[in-house]
């Protein structure tokens, strides 16, 4: 299959160029504004031309939407380029789909931070309601509503992922776990003398997948995805924060002091995020790795 993929030089994009070569698929990598990873071409997805002048130049079969700003905790600084980026950026992507390029199949990944807090802390299934509680997750919400809105107005064939936590190698030092997990090698190595480590809140419960199983996710659902649905991606399995973080601290070797940092510590933080991956899973999908698979390894 022929696909081209925004946000290729991405932590989740690398592996999934990786993966769909390994499969026999033609890969269109396109990167950020600045790219320079070799294979990819630099793409702005906040200018809409350059959106429709790519997708008329590669004529994909298929669009994995992956480009878009992935902090959380940076969204609360830069709400409005938050939102430009992942709502105003899948407008873009889908408008040039319908008016160059209308057979292509496109994913559009959200997030399952779309729920929120759902009552009772139960795990979330795609029939439940959304409450956004962060810039970032209102930005990917809105993303799905523009997804629904093609699907419905002009039959674009658009699938949803709502994808849950994922880590792995390669994973920028801005999110909790690469940036927990350097450190402590560092620390295992002597780089530094001391063996306390600021970190926020550790009791809220994620839904951790490795990220290999999630790019095997979003190749299954180009084929069997059904068009206008969403599929939360996940492994239904929760763990605390605090629990992965002494995961590492085995898998590393190493006997670290963590130290809470008020300033780290979001006001409107989710206490309680898993999903339930029965709708995926359905289709032959589920995850299979240990999340934290090499994840104590040097990248």
């Amino acid at each position: 299959m022929r696909i081209a993929v925004t946000g290729a030089d991405g932590f989740v994009g690398r592996h999934l160029c990786d993966h769909l070569r390994a499969r026999g698929d033609e890969v269109l990598a396109y990167g950020g504004p600045t790219a320079t990873l070799a294979g990819t071409k630099p793409l702005d997805i906040c200018r809409s031309a350059e959106v429709a002048r790519m997708i008329a130049e590669s004529e994909p079969e298929a669009l994995i939407h992956l480009a878009g700003w992935a902090s959380v905790g940076s969204s609360y600084a830069e709400p409005s380029a938050c939102f430009e980026v992942n709502a105003l950026g899948a407008a873009y992507v889908l408008d040039a789909i319908r008016t160059r390029c209308p057979k292509a199949r496109v994913l559009l990944v959200s997030s399952g931070e779309v729920y929120g807090d759902l009552p009772g802390g139960r795990a979330c299934s795609e029939s439940d309601p959304t409450a956004p509680k962060s810039p970032y997750a209102v930005s990917k919400l809105a993303a799905e509503l523009v997804a629904h809105q093609f699907f419905a107005s002009y039959q674009t064939d658009v699938v949803i992922t709502r994808s849950f936590n994922h880590v792995g190698k390669g994973q920028d030092q801005r999110f909790v776990i690469p940036s927990l997990a350097q450190q402590m090698r560092d620390i295992a190595a002597g780089k530094v003398a001391s063996r306390r480590i600021l970190v926020g809140n550790l009791d809220p419960v994620r839904d951790f997948s490795n990220v290999l199983d999630v790019v095997e996710a979003y190749r299954l659902l180009l084929e069997r995805g059904v068009s206008g649905e969403t599929y939360n991606v996940c492994s239904g399995r929760a763990q605390s924060i605090r629990e992965v973080v002494e995961a590492l601290m085995l898998a590393i070797g190493v006997e670290v002091e963590l130290v809470v940092d008020p300033e780290r510590v979001r006001a409107t933080d989710i206490a309680r995020l898993v999903g339930d991956p029965s709708k995926i899973s359905a289709l032959g999908w589920r995850a299979q790795r240990s999340a934290l698979e090499g994840i104590g390894d040097p990248s």
